[in-house]
């Protein structure tokens, strides 16, 4: 809840999840938002999310800003997740996986 908290500047004109989906969309890269809904209430503010204004840039540098100190949360970095193995993971900061600017770009030609 400590992270959520932090991204209260966003909910002024619109709900957490409304703004969730809008930083997602303003990811050149993603053409498409498919949020778990768990009730009629949230169909209809995420399906009315495409009609409130984009996140400005200082509000997305500032979700940026707050991602790479962890939302001022200090806790223990998860090594491995989900159906991958201790040997695979075991290695592997996600917090650093997740970061694309430590990302290895594309090769330009995958084999298209």
């Amino acid at each position: 809840m400590q992270k959520v908290k932090t991204l209260d500047f966003l909910t002024t004109r619109m709900t957490l999840g409304q703004a969730a989906i809008k930083w997602l969309l303003a990811e050149p890269l993603v053409v498409t938002a498919l949020p778990n809904v768990y009730d009629d209430e949230q169909v209809a503010a995420f399906a009315s999310a495409s009609e409130l204004p984009d996140l400005t840039a200082e509000q997305l540098t500032q979700v940026h800003a707050l991602d790479a100190v962890n939302f001022g949360v200090e806790e223990e970095p998860m090594k491995y997740k989900g159906a991958m193995t201790r040997e695979q993971g075991a290695n592997v900061d996600l917090q650093d996986a997740r970061n694309p600017i430590s990302r290895p770009a594309m090769p330009a030609n995958r084999g298209v």
